[in-house]
């Protein structure tokens, strides 16, 4: 069965996340231009997340903290307790241009949950920045990741 857009996403950030290197300036591009496209176009997921799977599975480190998330949230089938996502308010004082801390306006995608919507809209965003890979590791995945922690390491 082939991950929901929500499953690849949050693996993505998870993995980008934990990344112990910096991602080259081309594949920070390419994160880049993927970001755009999910902006403009989200229904556009199958063509778009080709681009994606190649940046991914070009760079090892990234592709294997990107397998040990998806495995994780394949796990639990998607079913993340409520309150362990970054929320709107969380990522808008994150989110950075230059060196100044500004709120972006982002329109509304249309989506089916608040869940959808927020793991797509930090995603476009982290995506879009300058750096996607250090944007990534301010987010506020602790609890997430402690969930993960004390579910599979009992």
């Amino acid at each position: 069965m082939t991950p929901s857009i929500d499953t690849i996403l949050l693996a993505l950030l998870l993995a980008l996340s934990n990344l112990d290197e910096p991602l080259s300036p081309t594949e920070q591009a390419a994160l880049n231009k993927v970001g755009k496209q999910l902006d403009a176009n989200p229904k556009a997921w199958d063509s778009i997340a080709k681009g994606l799977m190649k940046v991914v599975e070009a760079n090892d480190s990234l592709n294997q903290q990107y397998q040990v998330a998806i495995a994780l949230l394949e796990a639990v089938d998607g079913k993340i307790p409520s309150g362990l996502l970054p929320t709107e308010a969380e990522l808008e004082q994150l989110l950075t241009v230059g060196n100044k801390r500004e709120k972006r306006a982002g329109k509304p995608k249309p989506v089916q949950d608040s869940q959808s919507n927020e793991i797509l809209n930090t995603s476009i965003e982290v995506l879009k920045s300058l750096n996607p890979a250090e944007t990534s590791k301010e987010l506020p995945f602790d609890k997430l990741k402690y969930f993960f922690k004390t579910t599979f390491n009992k």
